[in-house]
């Protein structure tokens, strides 16, 4: 794989990493990974990898630190990190909804490593979807557990969600988040992302059903969130999360309000311990 194709890089010292298009023999048809491990360190069976998957923006620096990566790989049972990117039509930073969650399903369905896996903002949607539809598999969840990150659902957005759409549409902030993102596919990502869910895929279609329990029923795996002090997705969304996916709703608030995580030491020490929790509960659960 030739890096100079895709446009996020990494380069932290001490730290050794690589361009993936594949999992474990899986083909990835809507994203590639960066992989980045620490130099000479050699895996045990104790240990998961965890994926971490971007905001909707995909910015080229990342959605995460250079200091959340670093402190993931000094944290007990973190054997990698792997920060998903979304790739299609060639191009970096493209969203398509489908093939992305293609790609989660089958690492959810078939990854021998047990990964933990990570969304923020408007990828939750997309990871919930994968959740969803990868626990219908008589194969189970591989996985050893997920957290979501200023949880979002597009049917369940409060008054603070709905206005930061009119926010960054303005004229003078679009240079801005254009340079932002390193890649000129923002806005038209948001309009794909809200042409699938208007076409009702099936989570959707569950969640306005009420399948709740069902949902309950088929995840084997814990999911928590984090959420900021000031965030997006109403209470209807929080109830909907407990009642569906069984999720832990009362970690600590990430101070402030709903935005980039690039610059809040204290979500890189959050991130750290919720994703210890998920690796020591899969691990004794498996015991």
């Amino acid at each position: 794989m030739k890096a100079k194709q895709f446009l996020h890089q990494r380069d932290i010292p001490g730290i050794q990493h690589q361009f993936i298009d594949q999992w474990e023999n899986i083909p990835l048809t809507g994203t590639y990974l960066i992989e980045s491990t620490l130099k000479d360190k050699v895996p045990t069976p104790n240990e998961r990898p965890v994926i971490l998957i971007p905001g909707g923006f995909d910015p080229i620096r990342g959605s995460y630190s250079a200091n959340a990566v670093t402190k993931l790989l000094d944290t007990p049972g973190v054997s990698g990190v792997y920060e998903l990117h979304f790739f299609s039509q060639g191009e970096s930073g493209y969203i398509e909804v489908d093939p992305i969650i293609n790609d989660l399903c089958r690492l959810l369905n078939e990854s021998s490593q047990r990964p933990v896996f990570v969304g923020m903002s408007a990828s939750t949607c997309m990871l919930s979807a994968a959740l969803n539809e990868a626990a219908k598999n008589n194969q189970g969840l591989h996985a050893s557990g997920a957290l979501l990150i200023g949880a979002y659902l597009p049917d369940n957005v409060n008054l603070m969600g709905r206005l930061l759409a009119p926010f960054y549409l303005r004229k003078k902030m679009r240079p801005k988040l254009m340079e932002h993102c390193g890649h000129p596919h923002l806005f038209d990502n948001s309009d794909r992302m809200f042409g699938w869910w208007k076409k009702s895929p099936p989570l959707r279609k569950d969640l306005k059903a009420k399948r709740f329990e069902e949902m309950a029923q088929r995840m084997t795996i814990n999911v928590e969130t984090l959420f900021f002090k000031t965030d997006t997705l109403s209470w209807s969304g929080k109830r909907i999360l407990k009642k569906a996916y069984k999720a832990k709703l009362d970690n600590p608030k990430i101070p402030g309000h709903h935005r980039s995580l690039l610059h809040i030491p204290e979500f890189d020490e959050m991130l750290s311990i919720c994703c210890q929790r998920l690796i020591a509960n899969d691990i004794a659960s498996s015991c």
